[in-house]
């Protein structure tokens, strides 16, 4: 996993800097979420809406989209 990752960063995306987002919620939350999957599916959905329409307006401030046509990036599970 290191060796990909290193790889990912030093030899494919060597000109495009990138960042890593982490979420804490409260305990009671994630205990709530753990009880409850389909509310952490729902709140899960707005973090990544508000995150992909900031992102898609600060890349449309600098004159670039994120993805043609305005599209919404695909998502990404990490339990895949």
């Amino acid at each position: 996993m290191a060796e990909s990752a290193a790889l990912l960063v030093n030899e494919v995306f060597p000109e495009q800097t990138f960042c890593q987002w982490g979420l804490r919620v409260p305990d009671p939350l994630r205990f709530l979420f753990a009880s409850r999957p389909a509310m952490m599916g729902q709140a899960l959905g707005i973090v990544y809406r508000t995150l992909a329409t900031h992102l898609d307006r600060k890349a449309a401030s600098a004159g670039r989209r994120l993805l043609p046509g305005g599209q919404a990036p695909p998502s990404v599970s990490p339990f895949d």
